[in-house]
């Protein structure tokens, strides 16, 4: 007589919710292709193409990635950004958080802030990856334009790469450390709130 295998069910319930995620972000996917699909290119701009070539070579000087973004607000460009990871040897230097970082340099934090979101926009030369689209997100950067888009291959990779990151993350004791952190930021909401003692 055969043995049956019993499965936990925290794994049951694991792969079932992996294969529902799976699922719906297929979906999402095909969905999102197809929209893309059926609705027409816009031209860039020839002002700005030349613009982008310019700053692509410019990567090329030190072998790094031909990439390069313009930040533009009310069709004034802002920011400017290539690829800079391999001439500085920092991780984060990609065309779009440099053109990012450019624009906070000359307008400064607060200004860059209040600036209209509908009248701003970002447009590079191949598509964000995570790092940058995670930047994009962050400073509310709602409008993308890209001349190239990633291929599905490696978008899929850069799928799997965040679940294993969300998958593997892992929370250390004792999260009151940040909060005391946090505290110490003189405009920090929570210190805001906070009645001062008499």
């Amino acid at each position: 007589m055969r043995r049956r295998i019993r499965i936990p069910k925290i794994l049951k319930w694991t792969w079932l919710i992996i294969l529902h995620a799976a699922f719906m972000a297929g979906i999402v996917f095909l969905l999102h292709s197809q929209w893309r699909l059926f609705r027409p290119a816009s031209e860039t701009p020839p002002g700005y193409r030349q613009e982008l070539v310019q700053l692509a070579l410019r990567s090329l000087e030190t072998r790094d990635v031909p990439v390069a973004s313009l930040l533009i607000y009310r069709g004034e460009i802002i920011g400017r950004g290539y690829n800079t990871v391999v001439r500085n040897r920092r991780a984060g230097e990609h065309a779009e958080i440099n053109a990012i970082s450019e624009a906070l340099d000359s307008l400064g934090f607060q200004q860059f802030q209040a600036l209209d979101r509908d009248s701003l926009w970002l447009i590079t030369t191949f598509e964000p990856c995570m790092m940058c689209a995670g930047a994009l997100v962050i400073y509310n950067i709602q409008k993308v334009c890209f001349l190239k888009e990633k291929p599905l291959a490696d978008n899929l990779r850069q799928d799997a790469r965040l679940f294993r990151y969300f998958w593997k993350r892992e929370a250390l004791q004792p999260a009151a450390l940040q909060d005391s952190l946090f505290y110490l930021h003189p405009d920090y909401p929570e210190r805001l709130k906070k009645p001062k003692n008499p």
